[in-house]
């Protein structure tokens, strides 16, 4: 048996350079901790990025009566198909990323971007400015936390991976439902308007990202 097949039965787990995440062999306390808010951290990210993509049916509606009324249904859509776009687009080059320099700083920029993109959306009024803040930028800055969470996790989880990924994943359906009660809430039975709706969404994004 290889050195490298004993670390792995011994639970050493590194990463692409060699560096060690976490040696679990002797300290599985230590192990259920970090693993539980990896978990919990994961389901936070793709509960502020796909499952805010899975809530654009509230955008579509109410940028067609509102700020959009001058586009089709078909225009203001492109909005969250390129989101999704490049979401997946900018993936591949954040894997590239992770294997180089972790999940540390590419997390810090995705949740930055993410936060960045609503407060930009919260002040738009031409459809060129929803597609940049909305579509661009926020469709890349989910790339940025999407991938290193599942990465990250695959790392941690082992034995139970498959539930792990599971419960990460729901992590969208969660946000599927929710978000378009808060929005909807807000902007159709508030006098709070638009900005402050999408404001008041990206302050609920922000500690679930921190």
């Amino acid at each position: 048996m290889s050195q490298n097949e004993k670390e792995i039965l011994a639970g050493a787990v590194t990463n692409s350079t060699n560096t060690p995440i976490h040696t679990p062999a002797g300290d599985d306390r230590e192990l259920n901790k970090r693993s539980a808010f990896v978990l919990i951290g994961a389901f936070g990210a793709f509960f502020c990025s796909v499952g805010f993509f899975n809530a654009f049916g509230i955008f579509q509606e109410y940028y067609h009566g509102h700020q959009l009324s001058d586009k089709s249904d078909f225009d203001i859509s492109w909005i969250g198909s390129f989101a999704i776009c490049a979401m997946y687009l900018s993936s591949p080059a954040v894997g590239v990323a992770y294997d180089r320099i972790g999940p540390d700083v590419l997390v810090i920029i995705g949740s930055v971007g993410t936060l960045f993109a609503i407060f930009m959306t919260s002040l738009c009024k031409e459809f060129y400015q929803f597609f940049l803040a909305q579509a661009l930028v926020f469709g890349v800055s989910s790339a940025f936390l999407v991938t290193p969470s599942l990465s990250t996790l695959t790392r941690y989880f082992r034995k139970n991976r498959a539930l792990g990924m599971g419960i990460v994943v729901g992590g969208s359906s969660a946000g599927g439902i929710i978000w378009p009660i808060v929005l909807d809430q807000l902007l159709n039975h508030t006098n709070l308007g638009f900005g402050w709706t999408i404001r008041i969404v990206a302050f609920i994004m922000l500690p679930l990202l921190g």
